[in-house]
C-alpha cells in the first residue's frame, strides 16, 4: 500500500471529524504493541476527549479510514 494513498484518504475524510476527536493510527492486525487491534483485516482508530475509543475495520487502509470516519461523523451529528 502507498502511504500517498493512506495520505489522500485522511487528508480526505480527516476533515468530517469532530475537532475534539483524533485519529491515532492505521495497522494492520493482530498487533501486539495494542492488544485491542485483532483480527487479519486493516485496523483504524481514533481517541475522543475523554479517553474514548472508536476502532473501524477494513480490507486496506484506506477502507478502514473510511469506515472509521463514517463512525465519527455519526457523533458529530
Amino acid at each position: 500500500m502507498a502511504n500517498k494513498g493512506l495520505t489522500s484518504a485522511r487528508a480526505a475524510h480527516g476533515p468530517a471529524k469532530p475537532s475534539t476527536w483524533a485519529i491515532r493510527g492505521v495497522a494492520l492486525g493482530p498487533r501486539e504493541a495494542d492488544p485491542a487491534i485483532r483480527g487479519a483485516t486493516w485496523a483504524a482508530w481514533a481517541t475522543g476527549p475523554h479517553g474514548e475509543r472508536l476502532q473501524a475495520h477494513g480490507d486496506s487502509p484506506e477502507d478502514a479510514l473510511l469506515a472509521l470516519t463514517v463512525q465519527l461523523r455519526g457523533l458529530s451529528g
